[in-house]
């Protein structure tokens, strides 16, 4: 009953980057994370806890919705820093870095 509900939440998609995901086989995401760095903090209700696609649950594992972000946007500057690949896929315009502020799908239904 509580995986319908979470489900539901949003629709059928994901919290986070909002695409479609399947009832059987989404994750359930503790939007505040039961324990990281050996300090307990989130709860295990249904309101801690999101509909993830795989992707993103395992992207986000226990990060905090800020943490997550943070981390997502250093991923430009590893990327930059670490992958010739990228930065010769950036050179011929396969790659267009944007620069805008990362906002969970989430977020975006709350502003409407």
């Amino acid at each position: 009953m509580d995986r319908k509900i979470i489900f539901e939440k949003y629709k059928g998609h994901c919290a986070y980057c909002g695409n479609p995901i399947d009832f059987n086989k989404f994750e359930v995401d503790h939007i505040e994370p039961l324990r990281r760095n050996d300090n307990y903090g989130g709860s295990d209700t249904i309101e801690n806890k999101n509909p993830a696609c795989m992707p993103c649950n395992r992207s986000k594992s226990t990060f905090t919705i800020e943490g997550w972000r943070t981390q997502l946007h250093n991923k430009i500057v590893s990327l930059n820093r670490d992958s010739a690949t990228y930065r010769v896929a950036k050179r011929f315009g396969l790659v267009k870095e944007t620069g805008i502020k990362i906002e969970f799908h989430f977020e975006q239904l709350t502003k409407k």
